[in-house]
């Protein structure tokens, strides 16, 4: 992995935080957390639970553009 780690956040309807990663054999590794309307939206838990799941898959995007 390259370590440069970047996070999107989505504050719709369904509050989004999604980890994502390039790594070096072209292949991208991911993670998400969602919180509920009713959840207070925070970045820091957002980060750190997308930041698991991510660490925790396998990468499915290949020979991501």
């Amino acid at each position: 992995m390259n370590g440069n780690i970047c996070y999107f956040y989505h504050n719709g309807t369904y509050r989004t935080t999604i980890a994502y990663q390039r790594n070096d054999d072209g292949t991208v590794s991911y993670g998400a957390s969602f919180c509920r309307p009713t959840d207070q939206f925070t970045k820091q838990l957002g980060r750190k639970i997308a930041l698991g799941r991510m660490q925790f898959q396998i990468p499915t995007i290949h020979n991501a553009p």
